[in-house]
């Protein structure tokens, strides 16, 4: 059995060929990566199985050589074909315990909350991370915003969970340094890069400020 990578503090990409603006999905991975990311999530909710298993190979060997964990989003199969590091499933997803069973100990899980309950909930698992949010509005996915939780109530479920935790949602090269004071292990970003002109300068502005 190979040993479970560890999520490490820093700045995780989420995308998905949908987020893609100037360059191939490929392409913004490897510029992230030579930035210094510590996580790719690969999210795509519209590819058909097969597409995304090519998609995903493609990524994880991209990602694999440089030590860093693919994360396949909801999609456990998807995973398991490629053997990617780990899964991030939501509160509406597969259950946990049911993901582990089938995943193993040796793959890193993480989750979605966005309240106290979640974070109680998961307090009680031996999960990896935890995603917190979302902080602003996002276009990247359908939110109501009565769940738009803002920067205090993040630092507040951030304080109440025992995992270590990436607030996501809208954040911004603008906003990130606010967050950072919330929520300091991590941030994790979507269109901040995806739809960035030079996603590596991007990437390297974010991880700067956790030097602040």
């Amino acid at each position: 059995m190979n040993k479970r990578q560890t999520i490490k503090n820093g700045l995780y990409l989420v995308i998905g060929t949908q987020n893609c603006l100037h360059y191939s999905i490929e392409k913004i991975v490897k510029y992230v990566l030579k930035a210094g990311v510590i996580a790719v999530q690969l999210r795509e909710k519209n590819l058909d199985t097969k597409t995304f298993i090519n998609l995903a190979q493609k990524l994880h060997a991209i990602t694999r050589g440089c030590n860093v964990p693919l994360i396949i989003n909801d999609r456990i199969d998807i995973a398991i074909a490629v053997n990617a590091e780990g899964v991030h499933i939501g509160q509406q997803d597969m259950p946990y315990n049911l993901a582990r069973q089938i995943l193993g100990n040796d793959k890193i899980i993480g989750m979605s909350t966005n309240n106290e309950e979640h974070i109680k909930a998961t307090n009680m698992l031996d999960i990896d991370y935890i995603g917190i949010g979302p902080v602003f509005n996002t276009n990247t996915k359908d939110i109501s915003s009565k769940n738009i939780l803002g920067i205090e109530e993040a630092s507040k479920l951030f304080k109440l969970s025992k995992h270590k935790a990436f607030a996501i949602g809208g954040i911004k090269y603008s906003n990130a340094s606010d967050v950072l004071k919330s929520v300091p292990t991590g941030i994790a970003v979507v269109t901040e890069i995806s739809e960035s002109k030079n996603p590596y300068q991007s990437a390297l502005n974010l991880i700067q400020l956790f030097n602040l």
